[in-house]
């Protein structure tokens, strides 16, 4: 009975739909109800105008309510744009395109990654309290609108641990520069990064327009620390929290197990490496996760950092990300580590429920932006599905996660390997053996160097044989051929490792090919010669590629089917392999990997 009525009471506070409903039914059955026990002492028209009132002050709150639902869906569309499609044709960087992978189904993220971690690697806190981050004049200016726009999230000004730089002192040690900020300043830059103040003039367009996030040292954002971890169990289950409808940001979103800020140490302790690195996130355990830490062991509780980047979307705002395992926690006795809850421990941003996912059930669902999991029913004792849209920070602390399960890399070739030629069999049919090949060696060597996109290859064969451009591009992608065989090898290949498309090709052809086939992120990361200004077999090609990681890798493995672009690979500790068919290429990469 006691916790019924416990339910009862945090239902009348929360902010359910359902509960505006009942409390519109009980107000107005109040009113009714009173309106007859008043016919024994007034007539007929007291009555109607009581009804009346009742039904008028009921239906007020209820439309004031919805007004509010509208505002709340609305808000975040307003401050800031989530859209992965939006943000890369502004951030057009192919590293900032991120995947994470469950089973054959990918997801997408625009993301800078700063900083992979190596176990190798130490750091440093260089730490300014008495320096704070001021507002530049235009957003002062426009300070009341900016503030306006979080009219229906929860607030508080606190002060904030703001990131100013990360950089290399050595080869294997690195800086965090912090000051002051606070929480204000937050909503004012990073949370309104996207509102056109005026139109075409948002904070994004004016200071972080692209094709890059620009340096934390130059931001103008007030760019506080953001913490993420994923909270591992024994049994592999990972915690995901809910954001309640009033969150200023992703609301009603799963999150990290841990979403946060970086707060201020306990007791006035320095913000130092260990702190930063460690402390903290066992501090977030118990305010956010609500685990009573005084039940584990030191050695109960692993924590690993697995990296730095910055939010695209909040306009570069730092994230540190980190992976958690619960030795000693598992379905059996989750609930024996909790402690008691209190009333409003965190105003801002706090959780309105938290699921106990198994995270072998996790996939994405169709529309690109939700995830489909399995909980565990504590209650119940038994699992429940559910989908959920996801915060973006979610989906970085994924890609973090699966980086340090991919040892190896794996790049394929594309036409020959993973799809048929296209040009050269068009040009030989159409132009003869002899011409063909000439013409189709002319123009695929420009296209490669980046000299040709595919349109305007089509334009310049078009004058020749007389057929209209956008015809010649469709036949053109109609007779490519997918490997079917290959792909299914790729997705098992994806699980273990890193699996990106490296193609001598023009601009236009590769990126329409994967269109057809809807294998859009099937590949971790693409590399086109046209966009690279080198191409295979040149030793730039490769170095590029590998330099793009800021992380190194167990082996790296080339398959094509041009041997030429196969020779020099092991000066580059790259093991290159001949590409015959799928069962061939099986058996050689089972000897290698």
């Amino acid at each position: 009975m006691k916790r019924k009525i416990i339910k009862l009471f945090y239902f009348l506070r929360s902010r359910s739909y359902f509960r505006y409903i009942i409390l519109f039914l009980i107000v107005a059955a109040f009113f009714v109800g009173l309106g007859f026990l008043l016919v024994y002492f007034f007539n007929e028209d007291v009555i109607a105008t009581t009804i009346a009132t009742a039904f008028g002050f009921a239906a007020s709150n209820i439309l004031i309510f919805f007004a509010g639902v509208f505002s709340r869906i609305f808000e975040d569309n307003l401050k800031v744009n989530t859209s992965t499609e939006e943000m890369m044709k502004i951030y057009k960087k192919p590293e900032y395109q991120k995947i994470i992978t469950f089973g054959k189904k990918s997801m997408p993220v625009c993301y800078k990654c700063v900083h992979v971690h190596q176990n190798n690697y130490s750091y440093e806190i260089d730490d300014h309290p008495d320096k704070f981050f001021e507002l530049e004049g235009f957003v002062e200016q426009n300070y009341n609108t900016l503030f306006g726009l979080h009219s229906s999230s929860s607030k508080e000004n606190t002060l904030t641990i703001r990131l100013d730089d990360f950089y290399k002192k050595k080869d294997d040690h690195f800086i965090f520069s912090l000051s002051r900020s606070n929480f204000y300043n937050h909503l004012v830059t990073n949370r309104a990064v996207d509102f056109e103040i005026i139109k075409d003039l948002s904070l994004r367009s004016l200071y972080e327009p692209g094709p890059d996030i620009g340096p934390l040292s130059e931001s103008k954002f007030s760019n506080h620390i953001g913490v993420n971890a994923l909270v591992f169990t024994k049994d592999n289950h990972v915690i995901f929290p809910q954001r309640k409808k009033n969150s200023t940001i992703s609301k009603n979103c799963i999150t990290s197990s841990i979403a946060t800020r970086l707060l201020f140490p306990n007791n006035s302790k320095p913000i130092d490496v260990q702190y930063v690195l460690h402390d903290q996130v066992l501090e977030a355990l118990e305010k956010r996760l609500f685990l009573d830490l005084s039940l584990f062991k030191e050695e109960d509780i692993e924590i690993e950092f697995l990296g730095f980047g910055q939010n695209v979307y909040e306009g570069g705002k730092p994230q540190m990300y980190f992976v958690v395992h619960l030795k000693t926690i598992d379905l059996s006795n989750y609930k024996k580590f909790l402690r008691r809850l209190k009333i409003n421990e965190s105003r801002i941003d706090n959780d309105k429920c938290l699921y106990l996912a198994k995270y072998d059930s996790i996939s994405v669902a169709r529309d690109d932006s939700k995830l489909s999991f399995q909980y565990y029913d504590n209650d119940k004792k038994k699992y429940h599905n559910h989908k959920a849209k996801c915060e973006k920070s979610l989906i970085c602390n994924i890609w973090h996660y699966q980086q340090t399960q991919k040892k190896n890399l794996v790049m394929f070739d594309c036409f020959g390997v993973v799809s048929s030629s296209v040009l050269p069999p068009w040009f030989k049919k159409q132009f003869g053996e002899e011409e063909g090949k000439n013409l189709s060696d002319y123009y695929c060597k420009e296209g490669d160097d980046g000299k040709f996109s595919l349109d305007e290859i089509a334009n310049l064969v078009s004058e020749q044989c007389k057929i209209r451009p956008r015809k010649i591009i469709r036949t053109w992608i109609k007779s490519a051929v997918v490997n079917k065989d290959l792909i299914e090898y790729i997705h098992e290949l994806k699980k273990d490792n890193e699996v990106i498309l490296a193609s001598n090709a023009c601009k236009g052809l590769v990126e329409r090919v994967l269109k057809k086939f809807k294998f859009r992120y099937l590949f971790d990361r693409i590399f086109i010669s046209h966009f690279m200004k080198c191409k295979k077999p040149q030793k730039e090609y490769y170095e590029r590629i590998l330099a793009s990681y800021s992380r190194p890798f167990d082996k790296v493995i080339m398959v094509d089917d041009r041997p030429k672009n196969l020779e020099h690979l092991k000066e580059l500790n790259i093991t290159g392999v001949f590409y015959e068919s799928v069962p061939k290429l099986k058996e050689n990469l089972k000897k290698i990997l």
